[in-house]
Formats: C-alpha cells, sequence, structure tokens
C-alpha cells in the first residue's frame, strides 16, 4: 500500500523541527514536534498527544528521532564524523557512516547538495529503509527536495512525501497541539 502524503515543515538551527503532514486530499493526519530532548506528536486520526525523549522513541521504534532531519535532503553525522570532508567522483559521493548505532549508507548529489538516497540498517521490526530525494527546490538560501520516498524492504513501508515548504528559520511556537478530548500518552 502507498501513501501519498505532502508535508510543510518549519525548521530552527541547530534542532527544532515541526513537520505537518496532511494526505493528498488536504486533511491534517498529524503534527510531530522535535527540540533538543523533546518530542511531541499530535495523532489527529486517533485524537492523541504523545510526549516523550528522543531515547524513548529509539527504544520503542527502532530510530533516533534526528534521523527525521534526514527528510530535509540533509546528512546527519555522528561526533567523529563531523568534520570529515566529502569527496565528490562523478557528480555524486556514496560512503556508510554509523550514526546512533545504526549503519547509514549516504548517496549526495553534489550538483544540489543534497542527499539522493540514503539506505538505513534497520532491525526485526522496521527492516531495512531506503530513502530516495528528488525534485529539489531552491528558495533564497534554503534548498531541499521536493518528493522524498520511503520504503524497507520488508514491503509494509511505502510513503510518498511532496515537501510543499519550508520556513527557515522559524520564527514562531508550534500552535496549536491539539483539540479538545485528546488524550495524552506518554511514549514508552
Amino acid at each position: 500500500m502507498t501513501l501519498n502524503l505532502n508535508a510543510s515543515v518549519k525548521f530552527r538551527k541547530p534542532d527544532s523541527l515541526m513537520i505537518s503532514v496532511r494526505s493528498a486530499v488536504g486533511v491534517e493526519a498529524g503534527k510531530g514536534f522535535i527540540a533538543g530532548d523533546t518530542v511531541i506528536i499530535n495523532d489527529r486520526f486517533n485524537r492523541r498527544i504523545m510526549v516523550g525523549n528522543p531515547d524513548e522513541i529509539r527504544a520503542k521504534y527502532g530510530i533516533h528521532p534526528a534521523m527525521i532531519f534526514v527528510i530535509l535532503g540533509d546528512m546527519i553525522v555522528g561526533d567523529v564524523d563531523n568534520s570529515s570532508l566529502i569527496d565528490c567522483q562523478r557528480g555524486e559521493f556514496k560512503r556508510t557512516y554509523e550514526v546512533e548505532g545504526k549503519e547509514l549508507e549516504y548517496t549526495v548529489d553534489c550538483l544540489h547538495r543534497k542527499l539522493k538516497k540514503v539506505y538505513a540498517e534497520g532491525d526485526l521490526r522496521s527492516g531495512n529503509i531506503t530513502v530516495l530525494f528528488s525534485d529539489f527546490v531552491r528558495e533564497g538560501n534554503i534548498s531541499y527536495p521536493g518528493k522524498v520516498i520511503i520504503s524497507d524492504d520488508l514491503k509494509e513501508l511505502d510513503i510518498e512525501i511532496d515537501i510543499k515548504r519550508i520556513e527557515s528559520p522559524w520564527q514562531g511556537s508550534m500552535g496549536s497541539i491539539g483539540g479538545q478530548g485528546y488524550r495524552v500518552v506518554r511514549i514508552k
């Protein structure tokens, strides 16, 4: 089953991101907020607000929330590789890094200076995940992929995201977290 989504992203360096996800027909499915040690997910379909920290998300789902920043087409590397250079050959750069205990193979489009593919080592629950990036957009000093396709080798995940806009630097609050009748659930 393929899930087509539209996303609106707000980003503030170094670690704050809010993403709003809508179905292809415009219904907001949810909103997520990540800032340092806080993760808040507004699940509109199930009328709940999930709160936690990055370590709890990683323990439950097997992936660190900081990896969501890959959706912007940016490489996430560990401290050890933070100052390593990118050596482009024939318009691309390819290398495997260990990030938060997971192997990530990055392929960078050197022309756009953005990722064009990420292959992430998974586990028995998630399988290995492939993320493809295309339709790059440049607005001022911001460049991002207009289309992101996420799939896994277990054939359980097939998501296409069209990023409609990115606001950065983001100057504001998350806005309304949830409506009346929403349950607040701690992520454990």
